[in-house]
């Protein structure tokens, strides 16, 4: 555990130096991931199927502010509905300007969220951007995932339902009434509506309280509440339950959730203080929950020149050799008592 947050800690102060950079990368790379899943649920349009031209169009989304990515989703998917409808192609840019009016002219910030929910709805894996919304922000953000979701679905009924609308010659303005009608009236798409918004109200009420673990306890009940009403609204409306859909459900659900809770909200609950003060109007009733923090140890690498080496033991052989040649002192002895009985003859 200790070594996990320390790469947490190592984590943070990468990002506090390389924000900028790394919040342009995960742009790019939530923006490629997008194009990447609508290429391959539409991909009518050859001419767009090109590796360069999705690598180009993810990093414009990345150099440009968060709510560009959404826009180019948008337009990535207008420009293969073409090769269907018009019609329908035109009702994608429609979509977009309602939820620029409704929410984004007045909240932009959680554009993000939108762009996740068209990836996470073309994949039939909504549920655990449920606890991320519940965990990060509040239910407010909850609106732009219902516009990537209705988006998503409308796309996934063109797909399952392309060579029936290809070979229908009649009215283009009757086909798409229908298509609308039968895309976003179904009870599947409003289920997982409903099921999102209530995941993200839980898991936001639960995780805003004041017990231990309540992030533990968000995450847990966030999930519960997914496996519960997928069984209730499959159970009342006939709906068929698909295990394997809802087994990913709640194993993305509960990674995301860990994953966010080892990021943003690591406490030490055993520490945690009661503080009581007053002035002249209130009493302060304040529970402080102390983060779990864990400094990264300084790697020091003492550098060894080896030509240094090399020189010094050159040197200390040399040294040897002189002294080698040099008397002895047993000689130098023998050589004075010499002398000394010369001089007293």
């Amino acid at each position: 555990m200790t070594s996990l947050l320390v790469f947490r800690e190592r984590l943070k102060k990468i990002y506090s130096e390389y924000s900028r950079w790394i919040d342009a990368a995960l742009r790019f790379l939530l923006a490629f991931i997008t194009l990447i899943v609508i290429n391959v649920k539409t991909g009518y349009m050859t001419q767009m199927n090109s590796e360069l031209i999705l690598i180009a169009l993810a990093l414009l989304a990345g150099v440009l502010p968060g709510g560009f990515g959404f826009a180019l989703s948008i337009l990535f998917i207008t420009i293969n509905l073409f090769e269907v409808s018009k019609l329908l192609a035109a009702f994608v840019p429609l979509f977009g300007l309602l939820m620029y009016l409704i929410y984004f002219s007045f909240k932009p910030g959680n554009a993000i969220y939108a762009n996740v929910a068209l990836v996470l709805g073309l994949l039939g894996m909504p549920a655990p951007l449920g606890v991320a919304i519940g965990l990060l922000t509040t239910p407010l953000a909850v609106v732009p995932a219902i516009f990537g979701v209705l988006i998503a679905a409308y796309v996934n009924y063109i797909d399952s339902n392309f060579m029936v609308l290809t070979s229908d010659v009649g009215s283009i303005f009757k086909q798409g009434i229908t298509v609308v009608k039968d895309a976003f009236l179904d009870d599947r798409i409003w289920t997982c509506i409903v099921i999102l918004i209530v995941i993200t109200v839980a898991v936001f009420i639960i995780r805003r309280t004041f017990f231990h673990n309540n992030w533990i306890f968000a995450i847990a009940a966030g999930n519960v509440f997914y496996l519960m009403l997928t069984l209730i609204f499959a159970l009342v409306m006939d709906q068929e339950i698909r295990m394997v859909s809802l087994i990913l459900n709640l194993f993305l659900g509960l990674l995301t959730g860990f994953v966010l809770h080892f990021l943003f909200f690591m406490v030490d609950s055993l520490r945690v203080e009661h503080v009581q003060f007053e002035d002249d109007e209130y009493y302060y009733y304040v529970k402080a929950v102390p983060k779990v923090r864990v400094t990264a140890p300084e790697v020091r690498v003492t550098k060894i020149n080896s030509r240094k080496v090399k020189e010094e033991s050159k040197t200390s052989e040399q040294v040897v050799f002189l002294d080698a040649s040099a008397p002895k002192p047993e000689e130098e002895t023998e050589a004075s008592e010499t002398s000394e009985s010369e001089e007293e003859d």
